[in-house]
């Protein structure tokens, strides 16, 4: 069954995390960070060999001897930088893209990239899901001015990980493969260099001049130069994966769909989790229970039901659709049977009236004039046209005919009897 998972988070200086870091990380490499001189070392986590087994669902022994055993799939599977046009080429080397990243931020609580964690479809296979992630980030970010740095994942290292799902994300089950975006928080100007995430607006009175405040400062406000951060771009994003990957389903044949909405927008009867925060979930990855944690996993539990009661469901009307559908081609042919009956009776019936009419033609016509010929009518002369005429008029009876005749000119002549009459008097006609 397809899930829907797509979370969006900020990597920052003030929580203590770094773009290099987080890019070494979810590419299983070595990235030396120049801003505070840190090597992150992650190789051990992907290698060819590792790679070359992922793909192959199995077990390859390296060099350093090592079994990289994919016969259940997890680890790191691919990476990949996609630049937008004016960005500098060099931005292709991991290494060099992140340091710049961090060297372009002064502040030392200054956020320095964003994550997009996204589940991959388990119905496509690796080369449709590579095709679908590079779509997507095309179109959503890099199109817009960000670098994206990806990297595909083929499992969960904690299942239920990701306890916030209020917006009704589904939690990556540990066999599910999933994807990493790391995307670039300032936009690139046309020569090449780091743009300005915001800038500074100058507030202005009615008369359109600057306002001082008490300090001697110009009343200002910052406006960002992206609209990266707005809440309705991550909506867009969400409803831009579902429809991405919906898109694609239907392209193959696949019946399963995604959908990105709430879950009280989905009409789904779940239970929403609720947010454990940094602490509890630090004690939790420690094998701590907390009480937010707990809670959290009673109401996935529940939560699992009600899925295996929806999927149940699903299934249930699917059968039904099926059913109607076998049921609507069986009637379909029953009716073409019908209507084949049907004109079957229409032509015996148009055949059985032409009879009647030939014998009805024959009988008024003892002479046999030659009118038919093979069983077809067909009229040759004027003359015979003329004597069907004749032949089939039926004669008026007397019965029917109407008893008063037609008035004679001693019904209709003037009187005789008349008396004088003046030159303007008018003549009076009686008809008796």
């Amino acid at each position: 069954m397809a899930i829907y998972h797509l979370t969006v988070k900020i990597i920052s200086r003030g929580s203590g995390r770094s773009s290099v870091g987080a890019a070494a990380y979810r590419a299983g490499e070595k990235l030396h960070n120049e801003y505070d001189g840190t090597t992150h070392d992650y190789t051990n986590r992907r290698n060819t060999i590792g790679a070359a087994a992922y793909r192959a669902g199995g077990r390859l022994r390296g060099d350093d001897g090592k079994i990289r055993d994919f016969s259940v799939k997890s680890g790191i599977v691919y990476d990949e930088i996609m630049l937008p046009e004016n960005a500098p080429k060099a931005y292709l080397d991991r290494e060099t893209l992140w340091n710049a990243v961090e060297k372009s931020e002064k502040q030392s609580n200054a956020q320095t990239a964003r994550e997009v964690e996204i589940a991959l479809p388990n119905e496509l296979n690796f080369d449709q899901q590579l095709k679908l992630v590079r779509y997507f980030i095309r179109q959503n970010f890099v199109n817009e001015g960000m670098i994206a740095d990806f990297s595909f994942h083929s499992g969960h290292k904690d299942v239920g990980h990701n306890y916030e799902m209020e917006l009704g994300d589904d939690p990556i089950p540990k066999d599910n493969p999933h994807v990493h975006i790391l995307l670039t928080v300032r936009p690139i100007n046309d020569d090449g260099t780091w743009g300005a995430k915001s800038k500074k607006e100058y507030i202005l009175d009615r008369n359109g001049n600057r306002i001082r405040t008490k300090s001697g400062e110009w009343k200002s406000r910052k406006v960002n130069a992206t609209n990266w951060d707005d809440v309705g771009t991550l909506l867009k994003w969400r409803e831009s994966w579902a429809k991405s990957v919906n898109m694609v389903f239907e392209h193959f044949g696949i019946d399963e769909r995604i959908d990105h909405r709430t879950l009280k927008a989905q009409g789904i009867d779940r239970v929403p989790t609720v947010h454990i925060g940094v602490a509890a979930k630090q004690m939790e990855k420690r094998g701590i229970s907390s009480e937010r944690g707990q809670e959290n996993r009673e109401i996935l539990q529940e939560n699992l039901e009600l899925i295996r009661i929806d999927n149940m469901l699903k299934e249930l009307e699917r059968v039904r659709q099926r059913i109607l559908a076998e049921a609507n081609k069986e009637f379909e042919k029953k009716m073409a049977e019908v209507t084949r009956e049907e004109q079957q009776i229409q032509r015996e019936f148009t055949a059985e009236l032409d009879r009647m009419w030939e014998q009805q033609v024959l009988s008024a016509n003892p002479n046999n004039i030659g009118i038919f010929d093979s069983g077809e009518r067909s009229i040759d002369s004027k003359n015979e046209r003329q004597s069907i005429r004749t032949a089939l008029r039926r004669p008026r009876p007397e019965n029917e005919r109407p008893d008063r005749e037609r008035p004679s000119y001693e019904d209709i002549r003037p009187s005789r009897e008349r008396p004088e009459r003046g030159r303007d008097e008018k003549v009076f006609v009686r008809v008796r």
